[in-house]
């Protein structure tokens, strides 16, 4: 996603990942894309000011994230969560209420794709 996100204008993308070998990989794609990407576990994003999040991860992890995506996103900042079941959907708004107005902004095939807007 932050290869897209390079490929599409972003000024800036960081790919974020717990798994060294996912970040390796994700170095060589953007080498092959031909865009630059700063790589990092999760930890080392601390003070970072987002103008978008976007999380392609289980329920569980993003509810976990919550504090986390509501620390590292700017005022007014978005946060897009994907690989959500419509299901998990309603649970993943209302835990993401205490920082964010969520909602959820397209379903298809059984999946939710939810938008938060920092508060």
């Amino acid at each position: 996603m932050a290869i897209a996100a390079a490929k599409l204008g972003a000024r800036a993308a960081s790919a974020v990942d717990s798994d060294p070998q996912a970040l390796a990989v994700a170095a060589a794609n953007a080498r092959a894309n031909g865009v630059a990407l700063d790589l990092a576990a999760p930890g080392a994003l601390a003070g970072a000011d987002y103008d978008l999040v976007v999380a392609n991860i289980l329920a569980l992890p993003l509810l976990e994230l919550e504090a986390r995506f509501a620390a590292l996103t700017r005022a007014g900042g978005r946060v897009a969560l994907a690989g959500t079941l419509e299901d998990q959907a309603p649970c993943l708004a209302a835990a993401y209420a205490r920082h964010f107005r969520a909602a959820t902004a397209a379903r298809e095939e059984g999946w939710a794709l939810l938008e938060c807007r920092r508060a």
